[in-house]
């Protein structure tokens, strides 16, 4: 955070400067006294304190047995619910690694500074419901046990994505078909339609999210559970209505955890209003987008460089938002609401205290 510190000279003149701190220094109560050294000359501080620290300073300990939370400060950022900052740095493991290869993963991790990996559960190894529909593996659980303890000793945090099949069907065509559920094979659905618009489908969901919840749930190694990898993808997917009733059973359910979900590829025109939809979706804690360097796409910006189209998704989705800025300060004005910045540089209440 920024504090304002005002500086006086032994000589006639004032310098007025921000200085940024660190929010795991200690500092004493509303007192704050410092002499620092600038160009040889004594300098006496007044710091100006802009919120009431605690006594005593942040620990490694008290960081990995935090959150990680959307920052009230500024919603831009992601900070720990000790109030110490968390900057993301890692990447997507998709299809998880096998067990045997966790020390020799977590070890690059480390040696690369990363905190942050994103998992499939329900890809290979860690599909707990391999064998019958509504019957989980006590077994597979043990793999998932076993990662997120080496996350927590490494200070990892995991985006835990939930499923990422796109069809049901009585035999596999791609990699992406889920045949466990289909009736051909002793499940209950005909159609991947059926699993996800009939009340028997959304309750085995939610079903689903029972037995994580009982096992994992609000695990602070935890990043953010995501509901679904590129849901708009799915066969016949309506994926709007689905979200908008999940997500509130992943927020229930997962009470510390940010709850999230995704969409394909942002690479062409029929995207935007999708990707705006979500942004803009109340029960969505994140505004995360997709997108590849794929020289077929229809926009020219997809194929390369990356930091290029990494960083205009971005904006465009931060615009999607702060357009909507005035009038989230009206429609809020009687409740308690923070102040930020948005990217122009104007100051909206965009963080309402629920």
């Amino acid at each position: 955070m920024y504090i304002y510190i005002a500086a006086y000279r032994t000589t006639a003149y004032e310098v007025v400067w921000k200085k940024k701190l660190k929010e795991s220094k200690q500092i004493f109560g509303l007192r704050a006294f410092v002499q620092v050294m600038l160009m040889n000359k004594k300098i006496i501080i007044i710091v100006l304190i802009s919120q009431i620290f605690s006594l005593n300073a942040y620990t490694k300990q008290d960081d990995i047995s935090s959150y990680v939370v959307v920052s009230k400060r500024d919603p831009h950022y992601f900070e720990l619910s000790n109030g110490s900052p968390y900057i993301p740095i890692g990447f997507n493991l998709v299809g998880p690694p096998r067990e045997e290869e966790f020390e020799r993963l977590f070890k690059i991790m480390a040696e690369n500074k990363i905190n942050y990996c994103r998992v499939w559960l329900s890809h290979r190894d860690w599909n707990v419901e391999h064998e019958k529909f509504l019957q989980f593996d006590p077994d597979r659980a043990k793999t998932i046990d076993h990662f997120l303890s080496l996350a927590r000793e490494n200070g990892i945090r995991v985006k835990m994505c939930l499923e990422y099949f796109r069809d049901i069907r009585a035999q596999r065509n791609r990699w992406t078909d889920n045949t466990l559920y289909h009736k051909a094979n002793g499940g209950p659905y005909e159609s991947m339609h059926e699993y996800l618009f009939s009340d028997k489908g959304r309750s085995h969901f939610k079903a689903k999210l029972d037995w994580y919840a009982e096992r994992y749930g609000n695990d602070p190694a935890v990043f953010a559970w995501e509901l679904w990898n590129e849901m708009d993808a799915v066969r016949n997917s309506e994926w709007l209505d689905w979200t908008k009733e999940m997500l509130p059973e992943l927020q229930s359910r997962f009470r510390r955890n940010l709850a999230i979900q995704s969409l394909g590829s942002y690479d062409r025109e029929r995207k935007r209003q999708s990707y705006k939809t979500l942004c803009l979706l109340q029960e969505n804690d994140v505004a995360q987008v997709h997108r590849y360097l794929d020289e077929g796409a229809e926009w020219e910006i997809c194929h390369g460089p990356v930091d290029v189209l990494a960083s205009q998704a971005v904006r465009e989705l931060i615009a999607y938002v702060e357009l909507k800025l005035p009038d989230i300060s009206k429609k809020y004005r009687r409740r308690p609401q923070y102040p930020v910045a948005d990217s122009r540089g104007q100051d909206f209440p965009l963080v309402v205290q629920k």
